[in-house]
């Protein structure tokens, strides 16, 4: 299992620890990782469905992102911030349920 598998499957596991807080948010974020580890994934937040799995589904919001800046994202090697204003990740769709989702899992 490579870092980006390892960093999705940890998140579907606070997705289900949080399912209360999560579920009703009602929507799909896209991950959209390029290079050797990457690949597309679904986090989804809807009550009946909640969970992460690969696909290239129409979501509310994408994140894109490199695998090596994805990582350092999530390991908080790189302030959000700086990863957004520099092009390192891009964000498209709802930004509002972006930002919802950092603060989810911030804990």
């Amino acid at each position: 299992m490579n870092r980006v598998e390892e960093i999705f499957q940890k998140m579907e596991q606070k997705l289900l620890e949080r399912k209360e807080k999560l579920s009703d948010v009602g929507a799909l974020v896209k991950f959209d990782i390029s290079g050797d580890e990457g690949g597309k994934w679904i986090v989804d937040l809807n009550d009946d469905t909640l969970g992460v799995r690969m696909g290239d589904e129409e979501a509310n919001c994408t994140f894109t992102s490199s695998d090596d800046n994805f990582v350092k994202l999530i390991r908080r090697e790189m302030k959000p911030e700086t990863a957004i204003l520099t092009g390192k990740v891009k964000i498209s769709g709802d930004f509002m349920l972006a930002m919802q989702l950092s603060k989810l899992f911030k804990k």
